[in-house]
């Protein structure tokens, strides 16, 4: 008997009003190129068409993020950005599509690509946030308080607490304390998934 697949998508549309349209945008059409020119490596030619994603797992969470693969760089290619942008959050069982050239060499560097977009979304609206919340990091939502300590970590090499307050970080069930700094650097216990939710319920945070 086959198995039965469960899952259940939520799908979120990004507009230029969104505050992470920006950075989604723009890690898209890394992301899209970077495809685009495997894909032609491997087969000699580009077929990606409308409706087409690649599925990045959280290494955390235990959900999926679709990316289209198809409009950024069209769009780009004739001088705008996308209109809207379509992100998909997948919970549950079922089996997703794969491509034969997105192999563990790129999934090593995936992270990587991500994190600029990240902490670029964090300092376009972190004097918001403070100024949300005036008593301090600790009183902001847990996303926001992840998102400081992904910011840190980024910017000085794995260390988050430097000359700030030493309360742990608690986001999803994923604990960073100022131990964990040496022993347990917070950007080995994350990827690229688990940045994209982070940064989708940070704006979920912000415009309420």
């Amino acid at each position: 008997m086959p198995m039965d697949h469960k899952e259940e998508v939520i799908t979120h549309r990004l507009t230029p009003k969104s505050g992470c349209f920006r950075e989604i945008g723009d890690l898209l059409i890394v992301l899209q190129s970077i495809a685009m020119a495997s894909e032609y490596l491997v087969s000699g030619a580009v077929q990606f068409a409308q409706g087409d994603y690649v599925t990045v797992e959280a290494q955390h969470c235990r959900q999926k993020v679709r990316l289209p693969l198809f409009g950024p760089v069209q769009a780009a290619l004739v001088g705008r950005k996308a209109d809207v942008i379509e992100l998909s959050v997948v919970s549950g069982t079922a089996q997703e599509r794969t491509y034969a050239h997105w192999t563990d060499g790129f999934v090593s560097v995936m992270s990587r690509v991500f994190l600029p977009y990240v902490v670029a979304y964090h300092e376009a609206h972190k004097g918001e946030i403070e100024k949300a919340f005036p008593a301090g990091r600790t009183s902001r939502p847990p996303a926001w308080q992840m998102l400081w300590a992904v910011r840190n970590a980024a910017s000085h090499g794995g260390r988050v607490f430097k000359g700030e307050g030493k309360a742990a970080v608690q986001w999803r069930g994923l604990t960073h304390r100022p131990a964990d700094d040496k022993n347990r650097p917070l950007l080995t216990r994350m990827n690229g998934g688990d940045l994209l939710l982070l940064l989708l319920e940070c704006e979920q945070d912000r415009a309420g």
